[in-house]
């Protein structure tokens, strides 16, 4: 059963990871940027009202905020997603039980498939992200 949305509301931080450098260089980001991405802090606001859900996440970067990225989705319907570094890419967000899983059929305009499954335990969050063949799983802990 689906948790309710604003339960992702919070701060998170980098907490651990597992194969995530293999898999930031499979989705294409620059190998100067993988540091950042462990460093980061993470303001979710999450909110849904007549199955609307919105979803808008602050990074904070050595106690800087670097512009909210807001994005608006409903279960099962496609979008153009705001991957916050100027790009689009469509996905679509369904529920696997109580995790909530975005799927980006073409990540890389060339047929690569990501996924990524966020569940909630308690004060953490595991996210599971495969593109291709790649596979790594995060824990973000609240703040």
């Amino acid at each position: 059963m689906p948790v309710a949305v604003a339960t992702f509301s919070g701060k998170w931080k980098y907490g651990s990871g597992d194969n995530h450098e293999a898999f930031m260089s499979a989705i294409g980001v620059p190998k100067e940027l993988h540091q950042f991405a462990s460093e980061t802090v993470f303001s979710i606001e999450c909110r849904e009202e007549g199955g609307v859900i919105t979803w808008a996440t602050t990074p904070e970067y050595l106690g800087a905020k670097h512009g909210t990225v807001t994005n608006v989705f409903r279960i099962g319907q496609e979008i153009e997603e705001d991957t916050g570094d100027g790009k689009k890419k469509k996905c679509v967000y369904t529920w696997d039980g109580d995790k909530l899983v975005s799927t980006y059929p073409d990540w890389d305009g060339k047929g690569l498939k990501v996924t990524m499954s966020r569940a909630l335990e308690g004060d953490s969050t595991t996210t599971v992200m495969t593109a291709g063949d790649v596979t790594c799983t995060v824990v973000y802990l609240r703040c």
